[in-house]
């Protein structure tokens, strides 16, 4: 019973404090703005890295993360509160 109630402590830790996927750079990465958008994106990155309004977004697998900065910490979004510049790119 113990380990289940770490298991859950673990899990809620996790998703309350919105752990996402690692993307790292060394240096602020150079922006280039989407066309016809208020986006900016990072072209050299292996890695779909966006910036808009003061914040940082990640697209991963299909899912969006924000952050603070381009090294994240990177908190999981809802695609409801995607807002509708980054849903509109290809």
């Amino acid at each position: 019973m113990r380990w289940k109630r770490l298991a859950v402590f673990i899990f809620l830790l996790v998703g309350v404090a919105g752990f996402g996927p690692v993307a790292y750079t060394a240096a602020l990465p150079r922006l280039v703005p989407v066309p016809k958008s208020s986006v900016f994106y990072a072209p050299d990155l292996p890695y779909e890295l966006f910036f808009l309004n003061q914040t940082w977004f990640y697209r991963y697998e299909g899912q969006w993360y924000k952050g603070r900065g381009s090294r994240g910490p990177w908190t999981y979004l809802p695609e409801k509160r995607v807002p509708d510049a980054l849903k509109a790119i290809p």
